[in-house]
């Protein structure tokens, strides 16, 4: 349970940057 906690948190961290940075990438 703890190691399948983590790869969803690195994978749901993964998407959320992705998102900030395409975010910045569109405003800039």
């Amino acid at each position: 349970y703890s190691s399948n906690s983590s790869a969803f948190r690195s994978k749901t961290n993964k998407l959320i940057s992705s998102k900030y940075l395409s975010t910045l990438l569109a405003y800039d």
